[in-house]
């Protein structure tokens, strides 16, 4: 293969598949694929930083290979290297010309080079963190096209195929130095390493990345729209990341507990998404890349040294140590009720009272102190312990214990308050309450069931049967030899609901409406949506459910106004199309939008209607 007679030089800086577009154009080829075909290799060698290509190409063009190779980006196995720092291939924009305004106009004021070839494309260009041209103070700019396959990595050709719409684009450049972030960032790619040693052992992408998606959170908050982020939204981010991320780890747990400081105000778990938004989120799901795992170990740590994380929370993988409980996890752990949790733990005083107004899951308890804190009452029985003792189920014995009907013991004189324990004694003596107002059965007697059975059956609550029979007020109160405490008493749910029925709210139901006007279901509840039938929302006497009813006045009265299209014509002994003829006739239109309320309804006056009509007066 002979050299090519027609050259252009290769500059500092600029990438081989640039120098290799530019020397396709002045040889006459408007595509670099096509030319390297012509040359016996292929322009995506040249592209990925092949060294056979690369000296096929400085043969062909007489220029120094090395030079070639130090400009090269050289593809991997996970993306490219560029200056020796590795960068994925989606943090790569090769796709759409991307340059810096002056950089371009000085190359096409040259006077020494081909017109098609004076453009040439810098390798931090390509570089999606660097938003700034450190030669001219200028931010970078982006053409909005997505070039064809055929021309991606083809500088020359994508100047060419961009020439109208590079002007308009140009003039989108602000005035602007490199932020800091960038200046690291430039310096990283010349060696120049060692000021920030947290950053320098990440890889140079992931060390980018990290920064930028936490400068998103600085700047934009926790839901940050980082996918409709432009490229001064980054620079923005990326210059408030570089000031927390630069301080390494230190600065960084800095931030994060500014974070949980924020968080501390506010109700809910304290989930990764919750704490640190955006940033968990790219970390956490975006990507499982083990380059983020130092950043990942960081934030991890932390979390379990300031938070109340333990076995069965997660933060970047299962959590199996616990340092801080909060009255949440520790309500959860030793089956206390958060409200009685805090309340003990208040007046025993492990919880300061300015640190009260916190919610549940924000108060902070050293782990140690809180199992010690439980494991100190002695002669008492667990909550699960008492329960199978007053042999109640889970909901009933919730109820027991919430409605004060057994109250747990803390041990006096105690170090510390602990979780609910109940003395046997006070299960005993709520047993014998319980039981003193029933009879024991001896033989049969229909139509008795357990307390459990009989809230479903009566339709009425727990709460009202244990008064009525506490207080002596049932009749057919038993008791069955064969169980024992809370499952032996036995009641009649048919007395229970006489004397638990609530009072009758006078109302008609939807359905009694219904059948009185005529017409379907979804006509009422239309007609009571719009604000035609007045209605309202009262609570069921029987099954205590809230419906809408509606008064029988005010249906009468909506009676007296109103009439259908189909009660009319019953009215009139006429087929409803001979009716609604006749009304359109006179000129008389539905009092409603019969498409809104699915029905044709008329006013009943003015008299005249009806007059018009022939018809006698229905009021």
């Amino acid at each position: 293969m002979t050299q090519l007679t027609i050259r252009t030089r290769l500059h500092s800086g600029e990438t081989p598949a640039s120098f290799c577009s530019r020397l396709a154009a002045v040889n006459g080829r408007l595509k670099a694929r096509h030319f390297c075909a012509d040359m016996g290799f292929r322009f995506q060698d040249v592209v990925d930083g092949s060294d056979a290509a690369l000296l096929r190409l400085a043969y062909l063009a007489d220029v120094d290979v090395n030079s070639l190779r130090e400009s090269a980006i050289r593809k991997t196995a996970d993306g490219y290297e560029v200056d020796g720092q590795r960068v994925t291939r989606n943090l790569m924009i090769r796709n759409r010309l991307r340059f810096c305004p002056e950089c371009l106009a000085e190359d096409m004021r040259r006077q020494d080079e081909h017109p098609l070839a004076r453009a040439w494309g810098r390798r931090k260009w390509l570089i999606s963190f660097i938003r700034t041209c450190d030669v001219h103070d200028v931010s970078l700019v982006e053409c909005s096209v997505q070039q064809e396959p055929s021309m991606i990595h083809d500088f020359a050709a994508m100047v060419q195929a961009d020439r109208q719409e590079i002007p308009e684009v140009a003039k989108r450049s602000v005035a602007r130095e490199p932020s800091a972030f960038e200046r690291y960032l430039h310096d990283r790619m010349t060696g120049r390493v060692g000021a920030f040693p947290f950053l320098d052992a990440l890889p140079f992408y992931a060390a980018a990345r990290f920064t930028e998606l936490l400068g998103a959170v600085v700047t934009r908050g926790l839901k940050a729209p980082i996918r409709t982020f432009g490229g001064d939204d980054w620079w923005h981010a990326g210059a408030a990341g570089f000031a927390v991320t630069s301080s390494g780890e230190e600065g960084i747990c800095s931030w994060l507990s500014e974070m949980q400081a924020a968080f501390k105000g506010k109700t809910g778990d304290a989930g990764g998404r919750a704490l640190y938004g955006r940033l968990y989120e790219a970390l956490a799901h975006d990507s499982d890349d083990s380059a983020y795992d130092p950043v990942r170990k960081l934030i991890r740590a932390h979390a379990i040294d300031t938070l109340p994380l333990g076995p069965g929370d997660e933060l970047f993988g299962p959590i199996t140590d616990r340092r801080w409980h909060s009255v949440q996890s520790a309500s959860k752990e030793f089956g206390v009720h958060p409200k009685r949790l805090r309340k003990l733990l208040i007046e025993t005083g492990v919880l300061a009272k300015e640190n009260a107004a916190l919610t549940d899951a924000r108060i902070m308890l050293d782990a140690e102190e809180i199992t010690e804190f439980v494991t100190e009452i002695k002669d008492t029985v667990s909550a699960k312990e008492a329960q199978k003792l007053v042999n109640a189920p889970r909901v009933h014995w919730g109820i027991l214990v919430d409605r004060g009907y057994l109250a747990p013991h803390v041990k006096a004189g105690a170090k510390h308050g602990l979780q609910f324990r109940f003395r046997r004694e006070d299960i005993s003596v709520f047993l014998d309450r319980l039981l003193a107002n029933t009879k024991l059965l001896t033989g049969q007697e229909p139509g008795l069931c357990s307390i459990p059975h009989a809230v479903r059956k009566a339709n009425c609550k727990a709460v009202e049967i244990l008064d009525l029979l506490l207080s002596g007020k049932l009749e057919r109160a038993f008791r069955d030899p064969n169980e024992h405490g809370y499952m032996a008493v036995l009641v009649d749910p048919d007395e229970l609901r006489e004397k638990t029925m609530l009072e009758d709210h006078d109302g008609l139901s939807l359905r009694e409406v219904e059948h009185k006007l005529g017409t379907k279901t979804q006509v009422v509840k239309a007609l009571i949506e719009h604000g035609y039938l007045p209605a309202r929302t009262a609570v069921n006497p029987i099954n205590r459910c809230p419906q809408t009813i509606v008064m029988p006045e005010d249906l009468a009265r909506f009676q007296r106004s109103y009439v259908s299209l189909m009660n009319l014509a019953k009215e009139r002994g006429e087929h409803f199309s001979q009716v609604k003829s006749q009304l359109k006739s006179c000129g008389i239109a539905p009092a409603f939008d019969p498409t809104v309320v699915g029905a044709t309804f008329y006013l009943r006056y003015p008299l005249e209607y009806s007059i018009k009509l022939g018809l006698e007066s229905t009021s």
